[in-house]
């Protein structure tokens, strides 16, 4: 009965070392994210228009995802623009956007 208390409280202890290790990495790459996000913010921001900024804060609040794309979109042309406005800024939404399916519905 012993060894096989043991056995469950060795067990039991490596799957919380390994969810911890686990949960560990999953912060470290979060915090990589975070700062990589912050980086591109950094770059972009300065550069948008105040509609822009105020629409890209809207974003970054719903939709936090969305906004990191957005992000990395804008980066890429930040040095061929002076100031992206908000119609700009529209349209970089747009393309990004998937195109949507078309249901239609048939009458048997």
């Amino acid at each position: 009965m012993d060894e096989l208390s043991d056995l469950r409280k060795k067990k039991i202890t490596e799957l919380q070392n390994q969810a911890q290790s686990h949960l560990q990495a999953a912060l470290h790459h979060e915090e990589k994210v975070a700062q990589q996000i912050a980086y591109l913010e950094s770059i972009v921001k300065p550069k948008l228009s105040k509609d822009a900024l105020t629409r890209y804060g809207t974003i970054k609040t719903v939709h936090p995802e969305k906004a990191a794309q957005v992000m990395l979109v804008l980066a890429q042309y930040v040095d061929k623009i002076d100031i992206i406005t908000d119609v700009q800024f529209k349209e970089v939404l747009l393309r990004m956007e998937q195109p949507k399916r078309e249901t239609t519905i048939k009458r048997i």
